[in-house]
């Protein structure tokens, strides 16, 4: 531990959770729109989300443009001086943006009626969790020589991807759930948390972290989840009693995107 900002793994776990930020606050606010336009009866949850009233495919154009540009941005970064790849945890980040460039293009399919059913949505968006946990787990290895702080860390960070896929299977059951879909932006929002704090520790601006710190960095994981649950069920209250007298006026079903 004890490096500085020339080290490129900062950067891209502060890229990474900028991404998770963004891709959190995207589904929250349409969760939330989608319910005050809609009202209980009429509000669905679905595997992606569409910009406008001509239902843009903003998330799966996003998808497909994290997948593409990072994934070539990880195999640069895995070249040795001779122009040659072989570093393996770059491969496995590339295995990550490959799945989610899969996931995005699937979405455009069904988006344009190409690809049925919608589930095969959720279905590909597990697998990109699957494969995030898998990358946290062989990442979790002291022989890469993160000591115990990192493996910790990397195994926190990977438990969100894997809870995250009992959520979708609770969305695909459970569709008509705001709490349920609530869960998708509080476990995102989370997992931003968990790599802007791997940016600090990295960083160690102020002070050295070390395998002392393992209890500390459990603590802030524990007040993460409960910060990040917060400020989304906040919100819902907040659109929920501001639309509560039009919840039930407008009977027309969502669009499925």
């Amino acid at each position: 531990m004890g490096r500085t900002w020339e080290d490129k793994r900062i950067y891209g776990h502060l890229v990474v959770g900028c991404f998770w930020t963004m891709m959190s606050l995207w589904w929250l606010a349409k969760i939330l729109q989608r319910w005050r336009k809609m009202g209980p009866e009429g509000f669905r949850i679905s595997p992606f989300y569409c910009a406008g009233k001509s239902a843009i495919p903003v998330e799966p154009i996003f998808k497909l443009c994290i997948g593409v540009f990072y994934g070539y941005a990880e195999y640069y970064a895995g070249l040795d001086p001779s122009g040659n790849f072989s570093a393996t945890k770059n491969a496995h980040h590339m295995a990550v943006c490959a799945v989610l460039t899969m996931s995005g293009l699937v979405d455009l399919g069904i988006r344009w009626n190409v690809v049925v059913p919608e589930q095969l949505s959720y279905i590909f968006l597990m697998a990109v969790g699957l494969t995030d946990g898998w990358l946290m787990s062989v990442h979790n290895d002291v022989s890469f020589g993160e000591g115990r702080l990192g493996t910790d860390m990397h195994q926190a960070a990977g438990m969100d991807p894997m809870i995250g896929i009992l959520f979708l299977t609770c969305e695909m059951l459970h569709p008509r759930s705001l709490a349920i879909a609530l869960l998708r932006p509080i476990f995102g929002l989370h997992q931003a948390a968990m790599f802007a704090t791997m940016s600090f520790v990295l960083y160690q601006p102020c002070c050295p972290w070390d395998d002392r710190h393992v209890p500390i960095f459990h603590a802030l994981n524990l007040v993460c989840y409960m910060l990040t649950a917060t400020l989304s069920l906040t919100a819902a209250v907040l659109v929920h009693r501001g639309s509560r007298k039009l919840a039930y006026k407008n009977w027309k079903l969502p669009s499925p995107y």
